[in-house]
């Protein structure tokens, strides 16, 4: 599962994935309550986070796969200290 975590707001993030095309349903499931659970550890139990399902993340200007874009008004220093295992 690939991933990128975009912090649109100090306190909401939007995580966009692309799934394996193996997965199963109940493997999402668990996979996104694990990602909601440390998310919310670090950013708190406040912390809006919405999930999108994507074919594709664009790669930055320098052809590389950003896995965590900050919008101008939003702190990501929790953030980044974020390990997902997914």
């Amino acid at each position: 599962m690939r991933f990128q975590v975009v912090q649109e707001a100090p306190d909401r993030l939007t995580v966009n994935i692309i799934l394996e095309q193996d997965v199963s349903p109940g493997m999402v499931t668990a996979k996104l309550s694990t990602i909601t659970e440390k998310i919310r550890l670090l950013m708190g139990a406040k912390c809006a986070i919405d999930y999108r399902f994507v074919d594709e993340i664009p790669l930055s200007s320098s052809g590389k796969h950003p896995y965590i874009v900050r919008k101008e008004s939003a702190n990501i220093l929790a953030v980044t200290a974020i390990k997902l295992k997914v």
